[in-house]
C-alpha cells in the first residue's frame, strides 16, 4: 500500500478563525489539481473543504481557491472516494 506524507494548513473563515486541515489527498480532474482537505479537529459540522490549487509565481507556495461549481465540487469528491477505496 502506498503511504502519503501528511501536510498540514490553517484556513481562516469570513469572521477570522483559523481550523487546521490535513490534505487528504490532491485530485487531477480536467487539467486542474483540488485539494481535499479534512479538518484536524471533528466537531458537530466538520465536513472535507475541497479547494482549487492555482499555480504560483516564481518561489512562492501555490494558492488555493474556492469553487463554485456543484458539478465540479461532486466529480472531485467521487474521484477522490475512488481513490480512497483503491488505496485500501
Amino acid at each position: 500500500m502506498e503511504e502519503r506524507e501528511s501536510d498540514l494548513i490553517a484556513l481562516e473563515d469570513s469572521e477570522g478563525n483559523e481550523q487546521a486541515y490535513e490534505i487528504a489527498d490532491v485530485v487531477p480532474y480536467l487539467g486542474k489539481e483540488y485539494a481535499v482537505l479534512c479538518p484536524i479537529e471533528d466537531g458537530e459540522d466538520s465536513e472535507l473543504v475541497i479547494l482549487e490549487l492555482m499555480p504560483a509565481g516564481d518561489d512562492e507556495n501555490e494558492e488555493l481557491r474556492g469553487i463554485d461549481d456543484a458539478d465540479t465540487l461532486e466529480a472531485v469528491f467521487q474521484l477522490f472516494i475512488k481513490r480512497e477505496k483503491e488505496l485500501n
